[in-house]
């Protein structure tokens, strides 16, 4: 079994390549000394408007925004929602990982497992979250719950267009990617020495071997083990689950 802890940190920007700035902004990242790698940088999402009222008392923000849409926090209380307001808001490297490695044996039978996880892992969700039926493609199941005047919930309407609102970077759409997962397992069965006898050969193993047969997560992408691409379909394609048989003799 192993455990390892993954806690890195900027100590030092090189000030005169960026003309005296403490931090570097590249899309949904930021190199901030004292922050770790990778660390996800936005605004901070405390909830959807659901009414009008809840939207006139709110700080004011970017965009046209409404019952429906995503509200902020206002960071450094200066009454309005701005660039101003983003703080680090996940980190795209895990922090544990995690795995062990079990084998038990008992009367010509045999187990053999291998687990692995992380944990305090995010990313920040593409465009299939927060931009569906992008290029006339689909969209996923959660936005079966989305917002509307006549069922108010906690995910954010939909429509036309990609307004400030819905696509600023922010926490409600840094997904959570961490995981346990059953790698590997495989049950197997040694013929006894009176069979082998008997068949004329030295040994003989039946097994069954099976690969991620099991995974719990709170991911809703397809897996959060693989990593993103980089186009706009968002996550490559998933591990699939492996069931194989097999017989091994040796004469």
């Amino acid at each position: 079994m192993n455990v390892t802890n993954v806690n890195s940190k900027v100590l030092k920007i090189d000030q005169d390549a960026l003309a005296g700035n403490d931090q570097v902004v590249s899309g949904t990242k930021i190199l901030k000394r004292g922050s770790p790698i990778n660390s996800i940088y936005g605004l901070k999402a405390i909830g959807i408007f659901q009414n009008a009222d809840e939207v006139s008392k709110a700080p004011v923000q970017f965009g046209d925004y409404g019952p429906g849409d995503l509200k902020f926090e206002d960071v450094n209380g200066d009454g309005q929602i701005d660039d101003k307001d983003r703080t680090i808001i996940g980190r795209e490297d895990p922090r544990w990982l995690y795995g062990a490695n079990i084998n038990v044996g008992y009367h010509g039978f045999d187990v053999s497992t291998v687990v692995s996880g992380v944990s305090d892992y995010q990313s920040y969700g593409n465009n299939e979250f927060y931009e569906p039926f992008m290029n006339n493609s689909g969209t996923g199941a959660q936005w079966l719950n989305r917002w509307t005047p006549e069922k108010p919930t906690n995910f954010p309407r939909l429509y036309y267009g990609s307004g400030p609102n819905f696509s600023r970077t922010n926490s409600f759409w840094v997904l959570d990617r961490s995981f346990i997962r059953l790698k590997n397992v495989q049950i197997g069965y040694n013929l006894s020495d009176l069979v082998t006898k008997r068949l004329k050969i030295q040994r003989a193993r039946i097994y069954i071997n099976g690969q991620n047969l099991l995974t719990g997560t709170k991911f809703i992408g397809f897996d959060p083990e693989r990593i993103e691409n980089t186009t706009r379909g968002g996550d490559g394609y998933p591990n699939l689950k492996i069931v194989t048989a097999g017989l091994n003799i040796t004469f």
